[in-house]
């Protein structure tokens, strides 16, 4: 996996899908709402779902992306969905961690700025589009 790249709306969007499908034991995956433009702002719930619903758990949000140009955060949230996905099962500390608790992660709140700052023609502008 590249993780050495910023993430356009619709690369993060098909890779949050496909591991959703891939991880669905430990991974769901909805909206928080729909930008200004209407782009969905995704959120990943990522925990065992056989050992309890993840709103009956502890819990640890992260987000990223909440001004329109710092797009790297992106970069860092999905890496870390990634290595979590990955290392339940193989890391006893990530398989721990995911049995016991619920780790939130909206890796973009801000899609409309990410759109406009990795645009052909980019337009950098300092937090929403509104």
């Amino acid at each position: 996996m590249d993780f050495n790249h910023y993430f356009t709306n619709e690369e993060m969007e098909s890779l949050l899908k496909n591991w959703a499908e891939t991880y669905e034991n430990i991974m769901a995956l909805s909206t928080i709402g729909m930008s200004h433009e209407k782009r969905p702002i995704w959120l990943a719930a990522i925990t065992n779902k056989a050992t309890g619903a993840d709103k009956d758990k502890p819990a640890l949000w992260l987000d990223a992306n909440i001004h329109a140009t710092e797009i790297s955060g992106t970069t860092v949230t999905m890496f870390a969905i990634h290595s979590l996905l990955s290392g339940y099962g193989q890391d006893p500390g990530v398989t721990r961690i995911l049995d016991q608790s619920t780790i939130y992660i909206v890796p973009r709140i801000n899609p409309d700025g990410a759109a406009l700052s990795m645009a052909a023609n980019p337009r950098y502008i300092r937090s929403g589009v509104r």
